[in-house]
């Protein structure tokens, strides 16, 4: 349950109570198969425009979330909302027009393109498909796009495998903006990158996303990053939100601890780079007992955990404008 003034009709992007159950699919202390639980009870609102950052560790579901908000995976329950749509009530030609209209760009680059394409077989690929079929027209505009990524003409009789990391995220970026989509899901595409590239990524997409009048959802582990790119930042633990906020209100007043522990694994010497991939740093807490499934699912390694924490999950509950946060101990303070 979300409780919030932000979730009102008029946003791009609404991913309301979305929760994923891969059935069968964890093996328990007996060997018998026992359900995962990928997403519980998600819900965020996307502005227009905005960038939004959703961390968490691996594991913790973000990629789960982008298959579902493209039609690519169905939820077991909850509903996704783009551009006023009901994208599982979408017929065939509905779901082809969300896939242009809101483009994922995939962490690893390599697996992403085919290797025996050059980069103009690759940048063609989706103009053919929407009908660019005159080879002059679809050069112009390779050229175009090519150079948009800040990449030369000479790339584009190049082989993936001739190009660095870097400059092949280039070439995905460009592929997703061919299509002139509204929506780009950036699911960890710097994560791969020495730190060099990573920050001229960060200007580029920052740039691009001016020009274009892009929306951005930035699924990333790295904080540091987001910190540079986002307007907001969404926290999730185990496919859970524990915290949406601004993200100099996140930065400057963290309320939830697993939010605190993950700032407090940042290097204060670098803010491109967290700590083992943002992964905090873990606390055992007093309560010693097995966690029943009804409880907070940070309750195990938060020190501030109560019994309060082991009797049922707390709501996502806007605490002050804007700032959302899913915790017990910080709700029973308002």
């Amino acid at each position: 349950m979300v409780v919030s003034s932000l979730d009102r009709s008029d946003k791009l992007l609404r991913v309301e109570g979305v929760s994923k159950v891969f059935k069968d699919s964890r093996r328990g202390p007996f060997g018998q198969r026992t359900p995962q639980v990928a997403l519980d009870e998600v819900s965020f609102v996307l502005e227009e425009g905005e960038v939004l950052g959703l961390v968490g560790e691996s594991g913790s579901g973000k990629t789960t979330i982008s298959r579902i908000i493209l039609g690519l995976m169905e939820p077991s329950v909850g509903k996704v909302i783009f551009e006023g749509k009901n994208v599982f009530s979408m017929d065939a030609g509905e779901l082809k027009r969300l896939r242009s209209g809101a483009q994922l760009v995939f962490q690893d680059p390599y697996s992403a393109v085919d290797p025996k394409m050059n980069i103009e077989e690759i940048l063609g690929e989706p103009l053919i498909a929407t009908g660019v079929k005159e080879r002059a027209k679809r050069r112009e505009e390779i050229e175009r796009l090519i150079l948009m990524v800040g990449l030369e003409e000479g790339h584009l009789a190049k082989r993936p495998g001739q190009l660095s990391g870097g400059e092949l995220q280039r070439v995905v970026l460009a592929r997703a903006l061919s299509l002139s989509p509204r929506l780009l899901i950036l699911d960890e595409p710097l994560s791969a990158l020495d730190i060099i590239m990573k920050a001229r990524l960060i200007d580029l997409l920052s740039l691009i996303k001016e020009e274009r009048a892009l929306t951005y959802l930035f699924i990333s582990h790295d904080l540091g990053v987001v910190y540079r790119l986002a307007d907001r930042v969404a926290i999730i633990y185990l496919g859970r939100l524990v915290e949406v906020a601004p993200v100099n209100k996140l930065f400057n007043c963290p309320l939830h601890p697993y939010t605190k522990a993950l700032i407090l694994a940042m290097s204060p010497l670098d803010p491109l780079k967290t700590k083992k991939e943002g992964r905090p740093t873990r606390k055992a807490n007093r309560l010693k007992r097995p966690l029943p499934r009804a409880a907070c699912k940070y309750a195990a390694f938060c020190p501030e955990a109560s019994n309060i924490c082991l009797l049922s999950k707390p709501d996502l509950i806007e605490v002050s404008s804007g700032h959302m946060v899913s915790c017990h101990m910080i709700q029973t303070q308002l």
